[in-house]
């Protein structure tokens, strides 16, 4: 059963990438910046609200919540996993939808 299913995944047709910047790779993003809400697929309420973050080039940043799915979505927001229903994320003064995903997933 497992081989069928890595099957399917390998046969998916490819993501669209709309994004047309293209950071090199290697590239240190100098600031992430985002203020963002997701919503639940099965409830009213969004699964993260107004979030917002800014992180500067040298910090670590930790996150903490009681439902691990919410910093899922946060993290692999920033490489465009999941899309937010409100506000935006920016990387090195670029919106994330702009960059392309080989920019976002690559480096």
């Amino acid at each position: 059963m497992a081989p069928r299913r890595a099957y399917r995944l390998i046969d998916q047709p490819l993501e669209e990438d709309p994004g047309r910047v293209h950071l090199e790779r290697g590239q240190r993003p100098h600031r992430l910046r985002g203020t963002v809400q997701f919503p639940y697929a099965t409830r009213e309420h969004p699964a993260l609200d107004a979030i917002s973050l800014v992180i500067e080039p040298g910090e670590t940043v930790a996150a903490w919540s009681a439902a691990r799915g919410r910093q899922d979505h946060a993290c692999q927001s920033v490489a465009r996993f999941y899309v937010p229903t409100a506000g935006r994320i920016t990387l090195t003064g670029h919106d994330i939808q702009a960059l392309t995903l080989e920019s976002l997933r690559d480096t």
